[in-house]
């Protein structure tokens, strides 16, 4: 599937809207539906061109440098910077885990800060080792300016529908817009 704007194509399923200059700040993945128990990711990565964001592991759930990870729940200690704290994957002791058998929308936001407003070109998801049977089946890609969320975010990816097959145990999936 191919979207057309102003004669450029773009592949992949996109929602993407005019983006304002120079970008955003709040990142949102809003996972809409999943199966398993719980969304989990070990690693989240936001990428524009070949450059990692955060560019930097977080240490906290506020690493110095203004990024700040939340998440609608999470599981034990797995809190949302965990995801943010693994940037390459592979690790189950890094990894956000939704509360069990929760209601979604679940979701895992990173705010990169004032003045450090980015406009991304992909984003890559690493499920934990229970990748094969706990995964999103939907989820939309948000950017916001404002990290309010209730309605002047943009959509910068729509998932469609997922399967297994999507997703492999401490292994990224990409998905570019």
């Amino acid at each position: 599937m191919a979207l057309s704007m102003k004669g450029v194509n773009i592949s992949g399923k996109t929602s993407m809207g005019q983006i304002p200059a120079p970008g955003f700040r709040y990142f949102r993945v809003n996972i809409t539906s999943y199966a398993g128990v719980a969304v989990r990711f070990q690693a989240v990565n936001i990428m524009v061109g070949g450059t990692v964001y955060p560019t930097t592991p977080m240490d906290g759930p506020a690493s110095p440098g203004s990024l700040v990870a939340t998440q609608s729940s999470y599981y034990s200690y797995y809190q949302a910077w965990y995801a943010f704290a693994n940037l390459v994957g592979g690790n189950d002791s890094y990894r956000w885990i939704a509360q069990v058998s929760q209601p979604t929308p679940q979701w895992i936001q990173l705010d990169l800060g004032v003045g450090n407003e980015i406009t991304p070109t992909a984003l890559k998801l690493c499920p934990d080792s229970a990748g094969g049977t706990d995964y999103p089946t939907y989820f939309y890609f948000l950017g916001s300016n404002t990290g309010s969320f209730a309605g002047e975010e943009t959509i910068l990816y729509d998932s469609g529908a997922l399967t297994g097959a999507n997703w492999t145990a401490n292994a990224f999936t990409t998905f570019t817009f």
